[in-house]
Parts: C-alpha cells; structure tokens; sequence
C-alpha cells in the first residue's frame, strides 16, 4: 500500500509518550500526531493559552519523530527529516495565528487531512427566499453568514 495524502511516514520502531501515567506506544508519526493533537482542549481553552498548548504538543511530536528517527538510515531517515521540517514549517503558521477561531480551523483541518477526509466540498446554505449565503457554514457560523446579507 503506498503513501496516503496527509500520512507522514509508517516506522517500524515505536516511539513512548506517558500521558496522564499511562505510556502510549506510536508506531507512526501519523497516528502519534492525531493523538497528540486530540488531546486539546480547544472549545473552553484561552488564546494564549491554547497557542502554547499547540505548541508543546507540536514539541512533543517533533520529539517522538527524533525518537524514531534514531538508527535509521536510508529513506527511512531521509521521510523523518521531512516530517520533521514540514512540522517546523505547519508550527510557524500555527503560531501566527491572530484569532482563535483561526488556530482551531487549522488544527481540526489538520486532524482532519491526517484520517484522509475533508469539510465537504459544494455545501452551502440558502435563505428561504433562495437567497445563496455565501461562505461555507460547515467553516462559518450562521450567524456570521446572516451578518453579510
């Protein structure tokens, strides 16, 4: 089976994070991202607050990618370090969101491309007079997409 969109790289080894006592072994940095990522707090959670909570996160995943980096060789390390480089990148547009609502679509959108799925394409909303609303309100609360009639 080849290389799937949003699929980092299938290791062989496992890396170990203890979370909350327990230790979760990862044998790919795709799953160990999504676990990571699921555990956010995002609904309840202050900017600052969450931006910094991102942010360890995303430590934590660059270090289980070193983790299982180590000993490797060949294109087994060569897909690490791009991994690797490609979440230093994802970090940086991360951190420079302004908004809340900005750094969640970006997360769930993440999450999201990591289990190969996506916002449905084409969905749309329509007043009852067939007035199209214009946005998508699978992204965007009805309440901002009211406010632009």
């Amino acid at each position: 089976m080849g290389k799937k969109k949003g699929d980092f790289v299938n290791a062989q080894s496992s890396a170990r994070i203890k979370v909350n006592g327990k230790i979760v072994d990862f044998f790919d940095a795709n799953e160990c991202l999504q676990f990571l990522l699921a555990q956010l707090d995002m609904k309840h959670s202050p900017f600052k607050t969450l931006k910094e909570n991102v942010d360890k996160i995303l430590d934590v995943f660059l270090w289980c990618c070193e983790d299982l980096r180590e000993g490797k060789k060949g294109t087994e390390k060569a897909r690490l370090t791009k991994v690797i480089n490609e979440v230093d990148n994802m970090r940086l547009r991360w951190l420079n969101a302004k908004t809340v609502e900005h750094l969640q679509t970006l997360v769930y959108d993440k999450l999201l491309s990591l289990q190969n799925l996506s916002t449905l394409p084409g969905f749309s909303a329509v007043t009852r007079f067939g007035d199209k609303l214009y946005g998508n309100p699978e992204k965007v609360s009805v309440d901002k997409l009211w406010a632009k009639i």
